[in-house]
């Protein structure tokens, strides 16, 4: 899996804080859902770039 660029990683952890936020305000329990959802989406991606990397000597 090739791995993105920092500022598209920041642009799409801000956008995920924001739908949490504003999910928050109207339903808690989506809020909780999506922010569980999100996390277990960043560390599969996190986990199999660096599984990647290390695969290929970076």
């Amino acid at each position: 899996m090739e791995k993105l660029n920092q500022k598209t990683e920041e642009t799409i952890l801000i956008i995920l804080a924001l739908m949490v936020l504003f999910s928050s305000m109207l339903n808690p329990n989506v809020s909780i859902f999506l922010s569980i959802i999100g996390l277990i989406i960043i560390f599969i991606y996190s986990f199999l770039t660096r599984k990647n990397d290390i695969s290929n000597g970076k």
